[in-house]
């Protein structure tokens, strides 16, 4: 009734099932949008870095300066 798990288990690569039946133009179209697609997500991802680091570094920076003029007036 039950799995037998004395059975060994297949390790080898199994083939595909569409072996031999891709249409000969999905190499190009996957070459088209690797070419197409990674210098978006690259630019994206610049993008996010510089909208969501920037204010926070620069306020880093004027936090510091701010300190450090404030420090000076108090001696």
């Amino acid at each position: 009734m039950g799995v037998d798990l004395r059975d060994p288990i297949d390790l080898r690569p199994q083939q595909p099932r569409t072996a031999g039946h891709h249409h000969p133009r999905l190499g190009e179209m996957a070459e088209v949008l690797e070419r197409v697609i990674e210098p978006a997500l690259a630019a994206v991802l610049v993008w996010r870095t510089v909208t969501v680091a920037g204010p926070i570094l620069l306020g880093v920076i004027a936090l510091v300066l701010w300190k450090r003029s404030s420090g000076r007036r108090a001696l």
